[in-house]
């Protein structure tokens, strides 16, 4: 096998089943341990779902490659072979291993070296741990001159800390039992004043020989000597080990020892027994553990010498293996099980444990000594550990692959084992759900759902297995869950677009349809004009304004989508681009610009672009059947001609890469012979960037810049506020965009054409709102109030059910003179003042990325306190942010919406009954800031708003009317406020009972509980007895309402149908109900007889100019520069087939036949492109699909037409 072949082998592994043996479980059947039999590749694949991540410490002895033929193993692979064994299967157990958890392998010198080598590739050098010398042997054989007696033990832990120099595992690591030698060291020394009562300690030297073997200048001072008066200064040559602060600190507190005279010349520090640490620091040479000839006769002890092991490790080396390594409670796994030493072990230290072995000997050799130890055998560590039996194991069988051959689903898989493979390839995470409903949970703010085996009751398309728009509407409605949603099943009734937009929100919808409108009216109408029409539709507010162009590119059509901060502007910037193919671009695959304001944010873009399941992902491959490639800036060079033609091509890079005011200082300008393909057959007189001088002079550069420029991207820009004064008419007019559309939450000098309020996200829950904003006198204060505030809402949150664990931001001071409350003095108050463990904390700044690889959603994860600068102002998004905390100056009100806005994402955009967690809280200290922040806390806690709704509310404030009659007909009762002393417990509360809820503290030290009147009877039912205690209840209450209420309905709320008449006409002497299709049935009239000429239509072929005549209506349509995409009058990656298609998607009729709409559009372009060459018809596709719309609408809705 080639090396690539190994990187690629564990990801080939199929998924298999795990088969359980009841038969030949050992002692307890329930409990977590595992013993499989079956090949470790397979078997390790099958764990993925269920344990990824969760193993603390991982040991294996795999076979060493000797050339020696041992019973139980095939040791005698060739070197490249064994390399290939073992390297997909390190890759397995990395993904299995903990972020804190080790793996150690045992090896001799025949691979030892080799695997160095590979597992420094598999689990980083950077991780590496130690190599440990065990002693193998009491002593050389003598068939070598130099004989080894040693074997290898190499340790690697998974991850480490941002800036720290050891990995997490290393960090956990157990000290072994201080030894009576190590405690001899420490004992009781006289001096003038007698025994110390501290107790024994040891004598360290105070001086050092200085950096490099010279003595410190700064280090050497005078110190007094206590008993004689005397100053003494470190000896010649040397100076004193710690600084004059500290020397005075131990001088105080009599931590030197002057001698038993009190005459030193140099005193020594005093290091006492009862501060030493509990444990000792072990080495890495183990020789004073059992040798291979101890564990063989442990084996034979156990079995007899029908059973023995060849080279088995004994019990005192996996004991002191995993008392390093691991605690009570913790997952050990060993995948080369052999004798099963390391499960023995595991199991007497009251860990659990996973083993794996292949052949019969799992069940020859391993289970009988593991019953043994369950039974409480006294052999190897037993006694010094203390066991006395007990516990037990699974046994389980490598079964079929989930899946087969051809991708299908194997038969017999259970929905529990296809929900955990499927919520493992989604989210990386083991399944942990109860698998007994079609959602299966959230994961980062996307609901995963499965629709198998009739899991809601049957097989049929309104109950099973198949996706309609009614079982979506069930999904959501039964798991509470109104985001997006990847949902699998056997097949689905909605179409690509309704499954791309059933995620969105009304607000976001109305966002696209508002884009949609203005491309399509730019395609044939001034710009200004279109801008008119966008405004219509998405009701910019007070963010209308005058239409404004580009600067020196008034030809393109410029928009911006102003949604605010948690909105989805990212996601929603995923569908911009199949509506410009489909409105205004003039080509089949687009090529797009995607820029952002930073490398983390475009990191972060283009990881969700990428990843196949994504939302972003998915809204792509929607709009193109799956034909999406997505490249960040610095792989570029990687395009070919071929792939910008198959494909959408979506590039995501910074503004940096392009604003630059001499083009020789950036990448993207200069000449790169990677990408001169592009250039190699071009039209002469194309409007590109062409070298000056030397022997290429005029020839276009063959720069990225040039590459963009030549296929006239759509530009999309996200967070555009930040680019107002970096992307210029220069920098854009080298990039030659087609369109530019820009995302923010704070415009500035855009044109608007879409404004979603804050008020439309907090009624989609988006959005936590209102915000409670508090000043304090000083930045202590608001750390201390934010504190608190944060602990106050995870005691509500443990209650709530969610599984949410309330985050504070802190923005500290940047670094710089004056500057108080920084980054470490907020971190040192926490930890100090406010006593929060330090590993709850995290620094998240420029310099320092503590929160870089850490899941702040995963249920493991301790985080609650975050400090940072500026480093969250954007791209930065977890919902689990509660509480911001700001003590620095900040005079921008859009940097304070931008701030704020980091905690105001709700969690699973999903309402909590507790109203504490459909908040935000924010904290300050500066008076700039209180000011900046005021409006816009009056506006978001009173009204809901943020600043322009706000301005939008008293600008276009209606008039009021006072009506003489405002009693409505049926009155409608309401049921009282319920006041109870403890809030409930919601942890088992169904979605319809947190909906029919709203609880908040009374502020008189209860808790006020409100009722959603309209909810079910069933429901109101269930909540009353959900919130009874003791001494309150709301039952009679809810049963007295639910009286009332059923008397105060009207008769079309109880039920009753009015009966109306149908419209209908007689046909053969039979009355048929009249739908829109049958008067065109009645008509005799067939699209297939319909004349696909299009009459009157024409285009004339000018440079960027288009006329066309629709109802009668001219109208000159502004193009762009048509030799720059296509350079031949002919050449056009579109043929009829693909026009016919274009035409049927964008201009389909409801009342015709799919199939029969499709012939009609390829008889029409078949006719047109008789007189117009089909090059010019894509040009022109703008112009053709409303005549084209505007001949079949007409034929649809009269014969006579």
């Amino acid at each position: 096998m080639t090396r690539g072949d190994d990187v690629r082998a564990a990801a080939g592994v199929p998924y298999r089943l795990l088969e359980v043996v009841p038969a030949l479980d050992g002692g307890d059947g329930d409990a977590a341990n595992m013993l499989i039999r079956g090949d470790n590749l397979d078997a390790l694949k099958a764990l993925l779902p269920y344990y990824k991540g969760a193993v603390k410490c991982i040991y294996i002895d795999p076979p060493y490659n000797t050339r020696s033929a041992f019973e139980h193993y095939d040791d005698n692979l060739e070197h490249s072979q064994w390399l290939a064994m073992i390297y997909p299967r390190l890759v397995l157990l990395r993904e299995l291993l903990a972020e804190d958890g080790s793996i150690w392998v045992s090896i001799d010198d025949n691979e030892g070296h080799y695997l160095k080598i590979v597992m420094d590739e598999v689990f980083g050098r950077g991780n590496f741990i130690v190599d440990v010398a065990w002693q193998k042997r009491d002593g050389p054989p003598n068939d070598r001159t130099i004989a080894s007696i040693h074997e290898h033990i190499l340790v690697w832990g998974k991850s480490r800390r941002p800036g720290e120099n050891r990995s997490r595992a290393e960090e956990l690591f157990n000290l072994m039992p201080r030894s009576d030698k190590a405690n001899s060291q420490y004992r009781e020394y006289p001096d003038p004043e007698g025994i110390d009562p501290r107790g024994p300690f040891r004598k360290i030297d105070t001086t050092a020989n200085g950096k490099g073997g010279r003595s410190v200048q700064s280090l050497i001072y005078p110190i007094t000597n206590p008993f004689t008066g005397e100053e003494v200064y470190p000896r010649e040559g040397t100076c004193w080990r710690h600084n004059c602060e500290e020397m005075a600190r131990l001088q105080a507190e009599k931590r030197l020892f002057w001698g038993a005279k009190g005459d030193a010349r140099t005193p020594m520090r005093k290091l006492f027994l009862s501060e030493a640490k509990n444990g000792m620091t072990t080495s890495s040479v183990w020789a004073d553990l059992a040798f291979n000839q101890h564990a063989s006769r442990q084996i034979e002890l156990i079995f007899g010498n029908k059973a023995s092991f060849e080279t088995p490790k004994p019990e005192e080396l996996l004991n002191r293996i995993l008392h390093i390594a691991s605690n009570p409670g913790d997952l050990v796994l060993d995948s080369f099980l052999g004798s099963g030493t390391t499960a023995a072990v595991a199991h007497k230290m009251g860990r659990r444990w996973i083993g794996i072995e292949m052949g019969d000997h799992a069940e020859t050799h391993c289970k009988p000594r593991l019953d043994k130890v369950i039974a409480g055998e006294q052999g190897g560590v037993s006694e010094a550990v203390g066991w006395t039996g007990g516990g037990g194991y699974r046994f389980y069988r490598l079964g079929a692959p989930v899946f087969e051959a051809d991708g299908h689903i194997a038969d017999g898989i259970r929905f529990a084992t296809l929900a955990a493979h499927i919520w493992f390839s989604e989210t990386g995470a083991p399944f942990t759900g109860a698998a007994d409903t079609p959602v299966l949970g959230v994961h980062n703010d996307v609901a995963y759902a499965l629709l198998y085996n009739g899991i809601l009751g049957d097989r049929s398309v309104s109950g099973g297995n198949v996706l309609t728009a009614a079982l979506l509407a069930r999904l959501r409605q039964t798991s509470g869950w109104d985001g997006p949603m990847t949902v699998y099943g056997e097949l689905s009734k909605l179409g690509a677009a309704r499954l791309a937009e059933a995620g969105l929100k009304d607000y976001q919808r109305r966002a696209l349809d508002a884009l949609r409108t203005f491309l399509d009216q730019a395609a044939i109408r001034d710009h200004a004009a279109a801008y008119a029409a966008a405004g219509a539709v998405g009701e910019p507010g007070a963010y209308g304004a005058t239409y404004r162009p580009l600067a020196g590119l008034p030809g393109v059509p410029y928009c911006c989508l102003r949604l605010p901060t948690g909105g989805g502007k990212t996601l929603l910037a995923a569908y911009p681009i199949g509506i410009a193919r489909d409105t205004y671009l003039a080509r089949r695959y687009p090529v797009v610009l995607w820029l952002v304001t930073s490398s983390a944010i475009a990191d972060q873009t283009l990881g969700a672009l990428k990843k196949i399941g994504h939302p972003y992902r998915q809204a792509l491959e929607a709009q193109f059947g799956g034909a999406v490639r997505v490249l960040g800036i610095d792989e570029r060079r990687q395009l070919r001609p071929q792939d910008m033609a198959d494909a959408a091509t979506v590039i995501v890079a910074t503004v940096q890469s392009f604003r630059v005011n001499n083009v020789a200082d950036r990448n993207v300008y200069r000449d790169d012979e990677e990408l001169e393909p592009h250039f190699a057959a071009l039209a002469p007189g194309i409007d590109l960037a062409r070298h000056e001088d030397g022997p290429r002079r005029g020839k276009p550069i063959a720069s990225f810049a040039n590459l963009l420029k030549l296929h006239r991207p759509l530009v999309i820009v996200d967070e555009a506020h930040n680019f107002t004064s970096t992307l210029s008419g220069e920098t854009f007019g080298r990039l030659a965009p087609a369109a530019v559309v820009e995302f923010t939450a704070t415009p500035v000098r855009s044109n608007v054409i879409v404004s979603a309020t804050a008020a439309e996200l907090k009624a989609a829950d988006m959005i936590k709102l209102p915000i409670h904003l508090s000043q304090h006198g000083s930045w202590q204060a608001a750390i201390a109030h934010a504190v608190d505030n944060r602990a106050w809402l995870e005691g509500i949150a443990a209650k709530d059910g969610g599984g949410i664990r309330p985050i504070a931001l802190y923005q500290a001071q940047p670094a710089r003179e004056g500057a108080e409350a920084t980054v470490d003095v907020v971190k040192r108050h926490l930890i100090e003042d406010c006593r929060i463990p330090e590993d709850r904390i995290a620094v998240a700044t420029g310099n320092q990325r503590e929160l870089d690889g850490i899941d702040l959603f995963d249920p493991a994860c301790i985080i609650e306190h975050v400090i940072t600068v500026d480093a969250l102002k954007e791209g930065w998004d977890c919902s689990f942010a509660y509480v911001f905390c700001s003590l620095a100056s900040i005079r921008s009100g859009g940097a304070v919406e931008q701030l704020l806005g980091r905690v105001l994402r709700m969690p699973s955009a999903t309402r909590r009954s507790s109203e504490e967690l459909n908040r935000a809280y924010a904290h300050v200290s500066e008076r700039n800031f209180f000011e900046a922040a005021e409006g816009l806390k009056d506006r978001l806690t009173q009204m809901g708003f943020d600043e322009r709704t706000a301005l939008e509310a008293i600008v276009e404030q209606p008039e009021t009317f006072e009506w003489s009659e405002d009693q409505p007909l049926f009155t409608r009762p309401e049921l009282p406020l319920l006041r109870v002393q403890e809030r409930p417990d919601q942890s088992s509360w169904t979605p319809e009972i947190v909906a029919a809820t709203r609880i908040a503290d009374d502020g008189a030290g209860g808790v006020a509980i409100t009722f959603d009147t309209a909810a079910p009877d069933t429901v109101l039912r269930e909540v009353a007895a959900a919130v009874t205690t003791e001494t309150t209840s709301p039952v009679a209450a809810m049963e007295a309402f639910l009286v009332q209420r059923a008397s105060s309905l009207s008769p079309a709320e109880q039920g009753e149908v009015l009966t109306l008449p149908r419209l209908a006409i007689e046909r053969d002497g039979q009355l048929e109900i009249v739908f829109p299709e049958t008067l065109v049935d009645v008509g005799g009239w067939d699209l297939r007889q319909v004349d696909t000429s299009l009459p009157g239509f024409a285009l004339t072929d000018r440079p960027d100019t288009f006329e066309m005549d629709v109802d009668g209506d001219q109208v000159v349509y502004s193009r762009i520069d048509a030799a720059a995409e296509l350079a031949l009058d002919d050449a056009t990656d579109w043929d009829v087939a693909a026009l016919s298609r274009w035409l049927d998607r964008t201009t389909r009729q409801r009342d015709v036949a799919q199939p029969i709409f499709l012939e009609y559009c390829r008889r029409v372009v078949e006719g047109v492109a008789d007189r117009i060459p089909l090059a010019q018809l894509v040009r022109g596709n703008s112009a053709m699909r409303p005549a084209h719309a505007a001949s079949s609408s007409c034929s649809a809705t009269s014969p006579r037409c």
